[in-house]
């Protein structure tokens, strides 16, 4: 116990139980809290009916009340909660709620308890919102909690988001026939009767006209041949020719070719086969239809 000095800021601490009321008026000095005056009462029979809510704002108005001399303006009032209500439904026909009007220094208090709560778990914006504005009320509250929902370390680290965003697709610019050509390598696939097991796809972006040819093995010197004799020979030099990231397409005497014939050879990102989604798509058919025209022992139908 000590005398108050009007000189420093007093603290006004009020707590309230099911049988009584009790307030604690003191000041800080040299560091330690130290006490003015104590005091307390019991509750009435009509106040012991009040809810928690109601009995925390009545320990907060009759210490105001009995020490207002030391308090008023000094707002150092601690434990003072008021109450809001609210309906649940539309026109004030849902269930009545009373809430805890919280002040700005508690408000990030009461949200970290709710979120690290063992049967909270983490619960996302709607859901966590909704469990704090049964017992809580401030000006702001969704906006709040959702900044700090998302800001929470252990949520970003271990939680993905559900619906990723993606970067709209844009169309590729082609000036012309056969100006930009894509190639696909398919197989291996069982032997046929004229000893090949691989398909080559060149499909151009321009005319979407598709040219396949079946090769008995995929080395990068037969795939340079192929696309010198077949595709530069009877079209001419493509501007540009899209690979993906085989080791045949990466060879040293493929880029060569293409320097010599003054097309720009482009690489996909690997494990992005969407990238060159035509060609991909084209050959996903190709494969569906041949199935349709060998025997049960992968050999060509005869007749």
């Amino acid at each position: 116990m000590a005398y108050p000095d009007f000189s420093e800021p007093f603290h006004l601490y009020t707590d309230a139980s099911t049988v009584g009321l009790g307030y604690r008026h003191g000041q800080v000095f040299d560091s330690k809290q130290v006490v003015n005056a104590h005091s307390g009462r019991q509750l009435n029979c009509s106040e012991q009916n009040y809810n928690t809510t109601e009995q925390e704002a009545l320990e907060g108005v009759d210490g105001i009340r009995k020490y207002h001399v030391y308090v008023y303006g000094k707002n150092s009032v601690h434990t003072l909660l008021l109450c809001h209500i609210w309906h649940s439904g539309k026109r004030r026909t849902g269930r009545l709620f009373s809430q805890q009007v919280v002040p700005v220094n508690l408000r990030h208090e009461i949200f970290t308890n709710a979120q690290d709560e063992t049967t909270c778990g983490h619960m996302g914006i709607p859901k966590i919102y909704e469990k704090l504005r049964r017992k809580y009320y401030w000006v702001g509250m969704f906006k709040e909690v959702g900044i700090w929902w998302k800001s929470c370390v252990d949520c970003v680290m271990k939680k993905s988001p559900r619906y990723r965003r993606r970067t709209p697709l844009l169309p590729i610019p082609v000036e012309g026939a056969f100006d930009r050509v894509t190639v696909d390598i398919l197989g291996s696939f069982p032997t046929t009767n004229s000893a090949t097991r691989y398909i080559v796809v060149f499909f151009d972006y321009y005319t979407r006209l598709t040219e396949t040819f079946a090769l008995r093995s995929c080395e990068a010197h037969r795939l340079a041949s192929l696309f010198v004799n077949e595709i530069i020979v009877r079209h001419g030099s493509p501007r540009c020719i899209l690979f993906d990231c085989g080791r045949n397409f990466l060879a040293g005497i493929v880029k060569e070719t293409c320097r010599l014939m003054n097309t720009s050879n482009l690489n996909t990102t690997t494990y992005y086969p969407h990238i060159d989604g035509l060609v991909v798509r084209f050959s996903g058919t190709l494969i569906g239809r041949n199935t349709l025209h060998v025997c049960q022992h992968q050999q060509e139908r005869l007749g």
